[in-house]
């Protein structure tokens, strides 16, 4: 299944019998996690090469978390 985004274009989260996530979906949520409990941009973390995406994909996973926290800020 295949997802689109102004960001990102097309991309695909999930495995090919679309009831699990894949390794981007699980990155975008851990970049989205990673704020909410650091209040840290995801950005810090710096491009991960043991994580099997591109360098260019991390980045881009990086700014829609960002543009997701911005929209769903936490509660104080």
């Amino acid at each position: 299944m295949l997802y689109y985004t102004e960001c990102l274009g097309y991309l695909e989260l999930h495995t090919l019998d679309s009831n699990h996530f894949n390794l981007i979906c699980a990155l975008l949520t851990t970049y989205v996690f990673f704020q909410i409990i650091t209040s840290k941009q995801a950005k810090v973390l710096g491009y991960i090469p043991e994580i099997a995406v591109s360098e260019q994909t991390q980045e881009k996973l990086k700014a829609v978390a960002l543009d997701f926290h911005n929209l769903h800020l936490p509660c104080s």
